[in-house]
């Protein structure tokens, strides 16, 4: 039937009621309200000017969306840019001038195969994707229409604009003039124009050009003469033109292309080679390369995996060795790679100072369920710990004067603007959270491990609820991507940091949650990520449910009979899998915005991500929910927004309808014109709630035997 959220949460409150009366209740006290759990303001999108004195980030405070600034000496963090109510339009790519005068960023989701762009407030006319430029001395504004924001040129007098249809420039502040000229089109190529970069000096922009052909070249535009010159063209797919400091040479990565027939799969290996180029197009050489067959995840992954601080030094990532690692090698012919970050653990989010001399990066290095900030000395190659402790900190930002920002969090907080001055003090930029945020409530959960049938180590976060009297329900989280991981804290990611506050809140409840890393996921080495036969390919990893299951029903705390699982997006495939293949195992479950069937073809490209051909669609049947549909008999609640740019949101009808046709117990909540990572917060309010009240009517949330007195 078609959920009613009115009803479920008339249910749960009764429910409450019921538990309270009996003296059954988690006590008063610890109790948590799902509204005043995501509450709190979550800082993302930290960037810094190139001089390193002004910083830039975006907040999300219960869906009103905020840019904010802070410069040296003071760092006194100020709002330049709000948008009131939920409007749901998303701030992102932001840019600051090298000066921090101006700051440009990206307003509102982007188009969808149709070519309409997010609209999750079910805007009469559509919703809004526009660039704006900020003036952050005193808050003007100004929209330069459709796009997103490139580079500012190094003087600051340029900013450059990625459109569908090229590259296109605008005079940073001479646009808040009334009658300023509209964007002017520099590039307008074939194939589509990216990664666009300009040269030290300012008079040159080397960007990417994506063909129709699946391969890709680097080009250099020169702004005087208006003439375009290419990289050694070739049938590869090159991509991250890298400047050196002195503007003569470019270093890029070169990959190879997808054949016709091929489609990517991110279960399979990317080698790659850092070549290195006159910018005048006149040589290349090639500097270093990996065989390798399972290597080269960053490269497709993280964005920028390339850069060159100092004239005899390009940096890289590369998981060659079995982890993502940082490497420096000379920018020469057949160069040795020099790891820069310790073996047996990875790092993410790369910053260079701004005297070049020394990174800083995030990495897992001692705690795999943890991020902290370390930075590498690019002279004597030492390595010094930025932050350590309990906390998680991640997208570091090196500052003037050796301060340091970063994005910090841990098991209360969520993630917030964060200064490290020289002398050791630490300051909380983003303002602190509302006075209903029940910060001394949340709990500490316990790193757990576990290990599947087939032997795979597998980690885990678990939540206890307050009172640990009699046999709980469980549920075990399972987490989307796969390329993902869930940390002992608030995450970084918007998604997941929604969902760690969604397993607080369920513990709050009386559950008791297991939070899943199965395998496929990051942070545990190459080999964890590439394992074998997952997805499509026969779907290893419901081993790891398997053994989530297990390790919970051997709790003295958990009732085996009322398991059940709730996950997002890949996790939803695990969900509906798990209550397909065992509902004699689990009891019920909630499938947000899942993939049911493997063996269709997905948004935008057929067999996308997962490099499905033809003759692979039956195994992708096969390792589909819905090839085991016959079993399943364990309630469940599927949850989808009608705007989904990632999964089909007609796999969701598809599965609905049949389940009904079964007679199973099976409820659906559509929110119209939602994405898939919802952008609206009333829309995580509703899909939470819904989520909570399902699993407490098929699951309770009260100690099995528990009777009234």
């Amino acid at each position: 039937m078609i959920i009613s959220a009115y009803r479920h949460r008339v249910a749960a409150v009764c429910a409450g009621m019921m538990l309270a009366l009996a003296g059954m209740a988690v006590p008063a006290a610890r109790a948590m309200e799902l509204e005043a759990v995501l509450s709190a303001p979550m800082a993302s999108d930290l960037v810094r000017s190139k001089a390193g004195d002004s910083i830039a980030w975006v907040e999300n405070s219960a869906g009103r969306r905020s840019v904010h600034v802070a410069s040296a000496p003071g760092y006194a963090p100020r709002e330049v840019f709000a948008l009131e109510g939920d409007r749901g339009e998303p701030l992102s790519a932001l840019r600051l001038s090298a000066d921090g005068a101006l700051l440009a960023f990206a307003r509102g989701g982007g188009p969808n195969a149709a070519g309409s762009n997010a609209n999750p407030a079910s805007l009469p006319r559509g919703g809004i994707r526009e660039v704006v430029l900020l003036r952050t001395a005193d808050g003007a504004t100004v929209s330069l229409g459709e796009g997103s924001p490139a580079a500012f040129s190094p003087d600051g007098a340029m900013l450059l604009l990625a459109r569908s249809d090229g590259l296109y420039r605008v005079a940073a502040e001479g646009a808040f003039r009334e009658e300023a000229p509209a964007p002017d089109a520099l590039l307008t190529l074939q194939g589509k124009t990216i990664g666009a970069v300009f040269s030290p000096a300012g008079d040159r922009i080397a960007f990417v050009s994506a063909r129709r052909a699946k391969h890709s070249l680097i080009g250099v535009l020169e702004l005087a003469s208006n003439t375009v010159t290419w990289i050694a063209p070739s049938a590869w797919q090159d991509e991250q033109p890298t400047w050196s400091p002195d503007g003569e040479s470019i270093a890029f990565l070169r990959r190879r292309p997808l054949l016709i027939g091929e489609r990517l799969d991110i279960t399979a290996g990317h080698p790659f080679r850092v070549m290195v180029a006159a910018a005048d197009g006149s040589a290349v050489q090639e500097a270093w390369s990996t065989d390798e067959p399972a290597s080269g995840l960053p490269q497709f992954l993280y964005g920028r995996t390339l850069w060159w601080p100092q004239a005899d030094r390009l940096l890289f990532y590369s998981e060659h060795d079995g982890f993502l690692r940082l490497y420096g090698v000379e920018p020469t012919a057949g160069a040795t790679a020099e790891a820069l970050s310790p073996a047996s653990c990875e790092v993410l989010g790369l910053d260079l100072a701004p005297d070049r001399d020394r990174v800083a990066f995030a990495h897992n290095c001692g705690d795999s369920n943890r991020r902290h900030v370390a930075a590498v000395d690019l002279a004597s190659g030492e390595l010094s710990a930025l932050t350590e402790g309990e906390g998680i900190e991640v997208g570091p930002r090196l500052l003037a004067g050796g301060a340091l920002a970063v994005l910090a969090g841990d098991h209360r907080q969520p993630m917030a603007a964060t200064l490290h001055r020289s002398d050791g003090s630490v300051r909380r930029l983003t303002a602190p959270p509302p006075a209903v945020f029940p910060a001394d409530a949340l709990q500490a959960p316990e790193p757990v491990h576990m290990t599947a049938a087939d032997g795979v180590e597998l980690h885990g976060q678990l939540f206890r609820p307050a009172d640990h009297g009699g046999k709980r329900p469980a549920v075990i989280f399972l987490h989307g991507g796969p390329i993902r991981q869930m940390l002992l804290g608030w995450h970084d990611r918007g998604y997941y940091a929604n969902a760690y506050g969604m397993n607080q809140y369920l513990a709050s409840r009386g559950f008791v949650v297991l939070s899943l890393n199965y395998r496929a996921g990051i942070g545990y080495g190459r080999d964890f990520h590439l394992a074998p036969n997952t997805g499509p390919r026969g779907a290893s990893e419901y081993l790891d449910v398997l053994a989530a299951r297990q390790y919970l029903a051997g709790l003295d705390t958990v009732d085996a009979d009322r398991i059940g699982l709730w996950g997002g997006s890949y996790g939803g495939n695990l969900t509906a899998l798990a209550l397909a293949r065992n509902s004699d195992l689990f009891a019920a479950g909630v499938d947000l915005h899942g993939v049911h069937d493997w063996s269709l073809p997905m948004p935008g490209e057929e067999g996308r991500y997962w490099g499905l051909a033809d003759a692979d669609r039956p195994e992708a049947r096969a390792s589909s929910p819905v090839a085991h549909i016959e079993g399943w008999r364990s309630p469940v609640l599927l949850i989808s927004g009608d705007d989904d740019r990632n999964v089909r949101f007609d796999e969701t009808v598809d599965l609905y309808h049949r389940l009904l046709d079964r007679g199973v117990d099976v409820e659906v909540l559509v929110l119209p014109d939602e994405v898939h990572g919802f952008h609206r917060h009333a829309s995580w309010l509703k899909a939470y709630g819904e989520t909570a009240a399902f699993l407490a009517e098929h699951l309770g949330s009260a100690p099995s035997g528990a009777r009234a007195e």
